[in-house]
């Protein structure tokens, strides 16, 4: 079993999810041998909380991760848990600061390779190119551990490895030749750097169309530079003889934003933008190639992975639901349920400080969205025919915006099951603080002053 989570992927920067651009030739090969989920939704717009929805088929909610210093309680049943518990070989590599065992990711790894999680190299995971690296390590534990055709081969439990690739994370800055293959002609001044107190990216303001065409452009070169290393691990498994025997599943936590409701980046609002992220299962036992339309949560990953692999649930129950039946072939796809989302925000401007949870349910094409701190501040969403989220509908359907928002205040009754301990360690604080997600006492902000939390969350102007 090899999950690959590729950090910051949009599904509709993907050839396979409609993208104009080749920026995906590897997952698009996947996704054309394998079952594709064309309505993937995270259930938080940032690393930390989504990673341990996608390890736990929580929500967090309910594991309780849900600030950047959270970490992991030490009762929350984890994937690597599961199959390691079953007999695997369980490895981790991982990048990006959120995914150091410092947040307690590592428990039931066998192996858990965090070194570039742990980099302490100043702005080190905004400046440098990590997937060769991550690509290389991957390669190195297979051969150990993956390799059918060694005769001196002793390892004979089966494998599960978790690779999570940083590149496409913000700043967009791909090396050559990924940084000119998009937009080759492009002279101005945006250089894919990103501001997270001001929520822009350098050089390319809300507003500056041509600028922000070539911050996008940086970002598929992003895409298109990890899809080439993620390639090369795919070809080392043909290479070992496991290709046929190993089931990939590339998926993502989150996406970004560039100005579609006045932000940049993610964690500061619940739009398609940053929730909607690819899903693609090839393997044995794999029914495709297929597109399963259903729209699905990526907490039932996990359950899906597990049953693929012939692992019972674990004990605790999980509200991720097993699409395992659907990958295989064997039924048709099962009837929707309710996909959540939550973020918590802080926002502080001179003599004002704002924090709060900002939440959202989608179902049978229409999706709310709800400050908790504010009810006042809703907006609902017909995706059938505004797939942008660009027209609030609220008003001329009392009755959808109802039954949503008794699904939101159902899903948050619900508590905590479990209590997030809290991150101390001052040299992953600090490259946080690099990152933009803590200011000062150690709190994200939403949004720049100039616009505040109210407008620029909920509403579907661009120009806000």
């Amino acid at each position: 079993m090899l999950l690959i989570s590729i950090d910051s992927l949009r599904a509709d920067r993907l050839r396979c999810y409609g993208h104009s651009r080749d920026t995906s030739p590897h997952i698009d090969a996947l996704a054309a041998a394998g079952v594709r989920f064309e309505r993937t939704m995270a259930v938080a717009p940032w690393t930390l909380p989504s990673h341990v929805s996608l390890l736990t088929g929580l929500h967090p909610r309910e594991h309780d991760v849900n600030k950047s210093t959270s970490t992991l309680s030490p009762e929350l049943p984890l994937l690597p848990t599961a199959f390691k518990q079953a007999g695997y070989r369980t490895g981790g590599i991982v990048s990006g600061p959120f995914m150091g065992r410092v947040f307690g990711f590592a428990r039931g790894f066998d192996y858990y390779d965090d070194e570039i999680a742990r980099m302490d190299e100043k702005r080190s995971h905004l400046e440098f190119a990590t997937s060769q690296r991550l690509a290389d390590k991957a390669i190195e534990w297979l051969r150990r551990y993956a390799t059918a055709s060694r005769p001196d081969r002793t390892e004979t439990r089966p494998f599960f490895l978790f690779l999570h690739l940083w590149d496409v994370h913000y700043d967009y800055k791909p090396p050559p030749p990924y940084d000119r293959m998009f937009d080759p002609d492009y002279r101005g001044r945006a250089n894919g750097v990103f501001r997270p107190w001001r929520s822009i990216f350098e050089g390319a303001p809300p507003g500056a169309d041509r600028d922000v065409e070539h911050v996008r452009a940086l970002y598929d070169g992003e895409v298109r530079y990890t899809d080439e290393h993620l390639g090369r691990v795919l070809d080392a498994l043909n290479e070992m003889g496991v290709a046929d025997s190993t089931i990939v599943c590339v998926t993502a936590d989150h996406g970004d934003e560039f100005y579609e409701h006045g932000q940049g980046g993610h964690q500061r609002t619940l739009f398609d933008e940053v929730l909607r992220v690819p899903w693609i299962i090839r393997g044995p036992g794999v029914g495709g190639p297929r597109v399963a339309t259903t729209p699905v949560s990526n907490i039932d990953i996990m359950p899906t992975l597990m049953e693929l692999a012939g692992i019972p649930p674990p004990s605790e129950q999980l509200s991720g639901r097993s699409w395992a039946a659907t990958v295989r072939g064997e039924t048709a796809e099962a009837t929707a349920r309710p996909c959540f989302g939550e973020t918590h925000y802080h926002w502080t401007a001179p003599a004002t400080h704002t924090e709060g949870r900002l939440v959202s349910v989608e179902l049978d094409g229409w999706k709310l969205i709800r400050r908790l701190d504010e009810p006042r501040f809703e907006r609902l969403y017909d995706l059938r025919v505004d797939p942008g989220e660009q027209r609030d509908v609220a008003a001329a359907n009392h009755d959808r915006a109802a039954s949503l928002r008794k699904l939101l205040d159902e899903h948050d009754a619900k508590g905590p099951r479990y209590r997030a301990g809290d991150m101390s360690d001052p040299k992953t604080r600090s490259r946080l603080e690099e990152l933009g997600y803590l200011q000062g006492e150690g709190v994200p902000m939403t949004t720049s002053p100039s616009s505040g939390p109210a407008t620029s969350q909920m509403d579907g102007d661009p120009g806000s």
